[in-house]
């Protein structure tokens, strides 16, 4: 069995069984989920958006809005791998630092992975007047139902004028080809434009206002090692390789540096109305607001309602929120990863596991058979809506992570992403069909069985 896989089976079974034989007391909130489309935020003619699906494409993009940055940088992520892209990524923001932009790193306080190999990164950060690093609840091994509390998020706003919204962590599967990693995925990223950031209606406002929630909470700690003499130098020589692999990469791969972002503003996509939705930030079971406010939106909806999601697990915590004869007539549409592309052993073993309970009530269901697999969380809802994020459709992302989802008001970003996914489905097989689909190797087949046999107890945990 994989490492990774191992250790986050360990991970899940004790922080979910101490989570219920220790004594907490969760926080409480208020529970209001978007309620319908009437509750957006209006702002007609602040904001435009980008769909940027390609993984290439989408480092570009996010190298030349720090590039371009002149003010600050803002970034939420859940996890950090390394090679090549996390080193271009931070050789970048050094860079901005350096001459004078204020950047807030904030990272999920287990999945930093700033450790190891990686932690001269993490001093590097620190020692940079310019740049502030955060913790979103960091790990304490005193407090284990605390474990459970992750940043699931994946943000960044640059000057408070355009933010990007995603469901990719930074590392090289998520943004590179299958000829450059052997793990890779696809995943997709909102780029908002906005005319006026300091608009709380705008797309970037509520960006900003929902990080300055995290980033000021009181379960979000500030990074303070102990900066030895020698710790220090071992900063400095990380600071100098990262930047000196910078400026060779950018002279090998001149493609992959866009100098320019007026390409952003020419395919930008008007939009309506748009409204963040987000989970509480809180420890202990949160009140499921993304889930909920799709739900209600999916209520709403009057014909179809499309989820592409790399793994769909309905829980009956999760089903609770659903009126299942609201959905009555409504074209019910699921595209998920397959037993065969799934680099997920629990979340494929807990898909199947509810496979023929979603095949009675959904009026179709495509597996993705690869290349790669599929990571992006995207829900259309008639022809004129879309949320797109981080979300996926499990009871950790319901019930425990932070999570953001972008919900988009207009038909031509609908459109636009309908035709992204029926792209993804032309490599699918509904779970009906007759004809004969690839198989996943016989090793991952009997570890994915063995899998199941715990998956309710998993699902019990989360």
């Amino acid at each position: 069995m994989d490492k990774r896989i191992l250790l986050y089976f360990i991970y899940i079974l004790f922080s979910g069984i101490l989570y219920f034989a220790l004594p907490h007391r969760p926080s409480k909130e208020a529970f209001s989920p978007l309620a319908s489309t009437e509750s957006f935020a209006r702002s007609p003619g602040l904001d435009r958006v980008v769909l940027v699906e390609d993984g290439e494409e989408s480092i570009a993009v996010r190298i030349a809005l720090i590039q371009g940055a002149q003010h600050s940088i803002e970034i939420a992520y859940h996890s950090l791998h390394s090679g090549v892209v996390a080193d271009v990524f931070f050789a970048s923001l050094l860079e901005a630092a350096d001459r004078g932009v204020q950047v807030r790193i904030l990272m999920d306080g287990i999945f930093h992975r700033l450790y190891g190999s990686m932690r001269d990164l993490r001093y590097v950060l620190e020692l940079h007047p310019n740049v502030e690093f955060r913790l979103y609840e960091p790990l304490n091994l005193f407090k284990p139902w605390t474990w459970n509390n992750r940043l699931h998020d994946k943000i960044m706003i640059v000057d408070g004028k355009i933010g990007l919204i995603s469901g990719r962590n930074i590392g090289n599967r998520y943004y590179l080809s299958a000829e450059m990693t052997k793990e890779f995925v696809f995943d997709m990223d909102v780029v908002v434009l906005t005319a006026d950031g300091t608009n709380g209606q705008s797309g970037v406002g509520q960006l900003v206002e929902y990080f300055s929630l995290l980033w000021e909470h009181r379960l979000t700690g500030r990074m303070s090692s102990w900066i030895t003499p020698r710790r220090e130098a071992r900063a400095q020589k990380r600071r100098t390789v990262l930047l000196q692999r910078l400026e060779e990469i950018r002279l090998n791969y001149p493609q992959h540096f866009i100098d320019s972002l007026d390409w952003l503003e020419k395919e930008s996509i008007p939009v309506e109305r748009m409204q963040l939705i987000h989970n509480p930030v809180m420890r202990g079971k949160k009140h499921p607001w993304v889930w909920a406010s799709l739900v209600h939106l999916a209520h709403e909806a009057e014909e179809s309602i499309v989820v592409q999601s790399p793994y769909i697990i309905p829980t009956r915590g999760m089903l609770k929120y659903l009126e299942e004869e609201s959905l009555a007539g409504k074209e019910v549409l699921l595209l998920t990863n397959s037993l065969a592309s799934s680099p997920n052993l629990f979340g494929v073993a807990g898909y199947e596991s509810k496979r023929d309970f979603l095949g009675s009530r959904a009026t179709e269901i495509w597996e993705y058979y690869g290349p790669g697999s599929l990571h992006g969380k995207a829900v259309l809802f008639d022809q004129h809506l879309s949320a797109v994020g981080s979300f996926n459709m499990d009871a950790r992302s319901s019930f425990l992570s932070t999570e953001t989802m972008l919900v988009i008001e207009s038909e031509e970003f609908n459109g636009h992403l309908r035709e992204v996914m029926r792209e993804k489905a032309a490599y699918s097989q509904p779970i009906l069909a007759t004809q004969a689909t690839p198989s996943a190797p016989l090793p991952k087949r009997l570890m994915v069985g063995m899998v199941r046999v715990l998956a309710w107890f998993i699902d019990y945990l989360l």
